[in-house]
């Protein structure tokens, strides 16, 4: 159905960021310990294709979007075991900035 509309599908990932109680700054794409309060981050993982160029609006979206999830990737205090987690997800910020926010 989507192709016979001339669109593609798009995957999102979620990737959740908490601090544990000995400070310990977490990124993970499974949800936290129940109880836990976490900040998600959506992150586009596909291609989305409709025929049209995003309007300006939508590229100053992603970008500050992409730009947020980053300073807080940035910003975040990674456990020596989160690491490589952290850098897939920064990776994937990275990609969205400079993506959404070349001029």
């Amino acid at each position: 159905m989507l192709a016979m509309a001339g669109l593609t599908p798009v995957s999102a990932a979620t990737i959740y960021k908490w601090t544990d109680d000995t400070g310990v700054t977490h990124f993970s794409s499974d949800p936290p310990p129940a109880g836990t309060d976490a900040d998600r981050i959506e992150v586009e993982s596909g291609k989305r294709r409709f025929g049209n160029t995003p309007s300006a609006r939508v590229r100053q979206i992603r970008c500050r979007d992409f730009r947020g999830a980053l300073d807080q990737l940035d910003a975040a205090n990674v456990a020596s075991g989160e690491r490589d987690q952290w850098r897939r997800a920064r990776k994937t910020a990275q990609a969205g900035v400079d993506k959404w926010c070349r001029n």
